[in-house]
């Protein structure tokens, strides 16, 4: 993972913050005006939802379900196939805290479905690389934040970046269409579906992505 350097923090933070922010330059054309909310916030660029371990991937087929398309369990198969790739002591900790919170969480548990959105998104984001801390949001450099009327799903995705004058500087997308370009926002004042309740994580550092598309914010 990679920091922002003095002069990308400046560029983020130009102009007056808003909900909509500004869009990056050339962001709503090709691949980037394509990609979702989560293949930016995890990944930084554009990705297809059919990748193996993309975010729709674990977050569809981490579960087995029933004829009605609810989840009765975790699905073992996958949970090991994530473990074996990622070969991390931490990941198969995660899924073993998943196991340990389904139950609950699945039987209405509030504070369970709080727990297992927050481990559930915990090891996605290690599956992309990232080290997660506690979020706190007067000390955490960065951020990955994400909006979800369910326990076990998402609707929205969105990074977030510590500003020196202690506010957080959102950035986000979602995905676009040749005729309806959207591309990436950034100097946004809080994260899109507003309404919806929101799950955070801390990180250390930004994909190599998330830098070269900041790099394209041209100072006034």
């Amino acid at each position: 993972m990679q920091q922002l350097s003095n002069d990308q923090i400046q560029k983020i933070q130009t102009g007056t913050s808003s909900r909509d922010g500004f869009m990056i330059p050339g962001t709503d054309q090709g691949l980037l005006n394509n990609a979702a909310c989560w293949a930016w916030a995890l990944q930084g660029n554009f990705q297809n939802v059919n990748d193996d371990l993309s975010v729709q991937h674990i977050y569809y087929n981490l579960f087995l379900y029933d004829s009605q398309q609810a989840p009765t369990a975790i699905n073992d198969t996958l949970a090991n196939n994530i473990i074996d790739i990622i070969n991390h002591e931490d990941v198969a900790s995660s899924i073993k805290m998943l196991n340990g919170f389904f139950g609950n969480a699945n039987a209405g548990n509030t504070g369970a479905q709080a727990d297992f959105r927050s481990q559930l998104m915990h090891l996605t984001a290690m599956v992309y690389g990232y080290t997660v801390s506690a979020y706190e949001a007067d000390k955490s450099p960065y951020a990955i934040h994400m909006k979800t009327k369910s326990w076990y799903g998402w609707d929205h995705w969105a990074i977030s970046v510590l500003m020196p004058n202690g506010t957080r500087n959102y950035l986000q997308t979602v995905s676009g269409s040749v005729a309806n370009p959207r591309g990436i926002h950034y100097n946004c004042n809080c994260v899109w579906d507003e309404s919806l309740p929101e799950t955070v994580i801390g990180i250390e550092g930004l994909q190599p992505g998330h830098l070269n598309v900041i790099d394209k914010i041209v100072l006034p």
